[in-house]
């Protein structure tokens, strides 16, 4: 999907004739690797979540407190760092461990800006141990 959506940007960039401002909001379930490592999310990606939230009809008052952080996950051969909101981040430092294959429940927020940068978001919203979903 990541791909597609830098193939999009990179045909619009390539077409003046086309606005090349556009963002997108949806909902994405994908199975990861915990790659261990925490940090706090980065200035310009929340910037952008909470533009894309406010401009398909969020309230930002219900988005300003919701994260603050991000994980370390790998999906095929890439490493990304994905924000997760604040009241998960606790239970998922407890129950997934380093290496764990994780099933992860994500908005996304995609921006791609008149300046021609790429924005490609997801926010952790529910996750369960893969071992634990298999077995349903």
């Amino acid at each position: 999907m990541l791909k597609a959506e830098r193939h999009y940007a990179d045909s619009v960039e390539s077409h003046p004739d086309i606005i090349p401002y556009y963002i997108r909001r949806g909902g994405y379930r994908f199975t990861a690797k915990f790659e261990g490592s925490v940090m706090p999310v980065d200035k310009e990606a929340l910037a952008s979540m909470k533009r894309v939230y406010k401009l398909t009809g969020g309230d930002l008052e219900l988005f300003a407190n919701l994260v603050d952080s991000a994980v370390l996950i790998k999906v095929d051969d890439k490493r990304i760092w994905v924000p997760i909101q604040k009241k998960l981040l606790k239970a998922f430092k407890e129950e997934i461990e380093k290496d764990t294959d994780v099933l992860l429940y994500c908005a996304y927020f995609n921006e791609h800006t008149s300046k021609k940068v790429l924005y490609n978001n997801f926010l952790i919203s529910e996750f369960f141990k893969e071992e634990e979903n298999s077995k349903e």
